[in-house]
């Protein structure tokens, strides 16, 4: 081993290791043996999440206090009811720590208002990402009406009213397109886990629930973890014959997968944005692309990863679509084009690269800790190929329409932990109820259950403010 990767090794496990209790917590479902490719990428990731989380740079850390200066602004004076339901957004999944504490008698609306009370300087930069993107997302799910999430789904008192009125005045011009409108393949990728009763084992990727990581810093005695964890879920690798999906290219080129593109990530990302504008004294410094992938390397790349909702590929593509959107509502001609999985992968890398401080984090380091996630990322990239899927439906009368180009392979096959690939499912084109009536016997009702994870949406369920 180089003299540099030994002292990038040492940055990266000391300051990226996991808490104390995660450890014990982790250690009965360890898995012995050597790592291979994808558990090794999936592993050193983490670590580069952690270390964004605990150690991001001043500008992000700056702009972390902006943004809970806006939520102080615009939520503190707010009823309890309001803030109640405004949380059931994301309260469910969420690791920002605004549950009700029945034990204690302590109401989500109180930990709330005492979070957005206190001094941000005196919150660990990781407890304050968490906690935002909780909020983020919670208003993103609200504005769209998500029928996923707690209910009431729209509101019904007038304090639920007055903060439906809140959200949509903050969101209403940030709110951006559907991702599935770019990636028209998306929804069908996904398999209904009762379909996939029916479709061979080998015609699937399978990408497997995680252990979530605690949102909690090492001190504190109780870990943040969420009510709810995502199912497993099961997606086509093809969209049609040879083409493979965005998910088996994902999976072919050694890039993790866990719940598809994003689309939660822009509904965080609109929040945020939204708040930021504001006010008497409107903050523009996210008006920068480059300094919102800053931000959000830390507030969506790391968080998502490490609350095992979307792997950084695929928040990467929320990322991605927002910026896009936002340009074009702005007036810039450009395309809103998918990325790939590899080019997605690279982006979150690089966001979480930015985000981390230039800092040395010790006296005796010999790497300020940007540069060593720098070349720990290089070495994570390596181990990656690119390899190119379809975005777009097949649509046979317009064929000239599908996205197809050349597919690289790698000399040896793609392995995952957590996701098991092999060949493609002619039936994975064809409709879910078709598909359903493989496993409909004898007339019984088949449970109406959606493929889709409780922290995204499809076109389909987005609604006009």
């Amino acid at each position: 081993m180089s003299i540099r990767k030994r002292v990038v090794n040492e940055i990266i496990d000391r300051e990226g290791s996991e808490k104390s209790s995660t450890i014990v917590r982790r250690r009965s479902a360890a898995k012995y043996g050597g790592l291979d490719d994808i558990q090794q990428i999936n592993d050193d990731i983490k670590k580069v999440c952690r270390l964004a989380g605990r150690h991001p740079s001043e500008a992000v850390v700056n702009q972390l206090h902006v943004i809970h200066d806006k939520m102080k602004e615009q939520f503190l004076s707010m009823p309890d009811e309001a803030i109640e339901w405004m949380l059931g957004g994301s309260s469910e999944m969420s690791r920002g720590g605004f549950q009700n504490d029945s034990a204690k008698g302590i109401t989500a609306a109180q930990k709330f208002k005492v979070f957005l009370a206190a001094d941000p300087a005196t919150i660990s930069p990781q407890k304050l990402a968490s906690s935002i993107e909780t909020i983020g997302t919670a208003m993103g799910y609200r504005a769209i009406h998500a029928s996923w999430v707690v209910p009431p789904h729209t509101p019904e008192t007038p304090a639920q009213q007055l903060m439906d009125d809140k959200i949509q005045e903050i969101m209403k011009s940030r709110l951006a397109a559907p991702i599935g409108d770019v990636y028209t393949a998306r929804a069908k990728d996904g398999i209904d886990p009762i379909a996939a009763a029916a479709i061979p084992a080998e015609k699937m990727i399978h990408a497997e629930q995680e252990d979530v990581s605690s949102a909690s810093a090492e001190s504190e005695e109780v870990d943040k973890l969420p009510q709810k964890s995502m199912d497993s879920r099961y997606f086509r690798k093809h969209v049609t014959g040879e083409h493979l999906s965005w998910i088996g290219a994902a999976v072919a080129g050694n890039v993790p997968v866990r719940a598809h593109t994003s689309g939660t990530c822009p509904l965080t990302m609109a929040a945020v944005d939204g708040l930021c504008a504001t006010g008497d004294s409107p903050d523009t410094w996210l008006a920068d692309d480059k300094n919102f992938k800053e931000l959000a390397g830390v507030l969506v790349i790391s968080t998502f990863q490490r609350a095992d909702y979307h792997t950084i590929a695929e928040t990467a593509s929320g990322v991605h679509h927002y910026l896009n959107d936002r340009a074009i509502k702005n007036g810039e001609e450009i395309d809103n084009s998918p990325l790939q999985p590899y080019n997605a992968f690279c982006e979150g890398l690089s966001m979480l690269k930015s985000a981390c401080t230039t800092d040395k984090l010790r006296g005796d380091d010999k790497l300020g800790l940007q540069e060593a996630v720098a070349y720990k990322c290089d070495d994570i990239q390596k181990l990656v190929t690119k390899v190119e899927g379809n975005t777009k439906e097949f649509n046979p009368s317009n064929p000239s329409d599908f996205y197809t180009s050349e597919v690289s392979r790698r000399e040896k096959p793609a392995r995952a932990s957590y996701a098991s690939v092999i060949a493609s499912p002619s039936e994975a084109s064809i409709d879910r109820k078709a598909k359903l009536q493989a496993i409909k016997k004898g007339g019984e009702e088949v449970p109406k259950e959606d493929c889709r994870d409780s922290r995204d949406i499809d076109s389909s369920q987005v609604k006009s403010p």
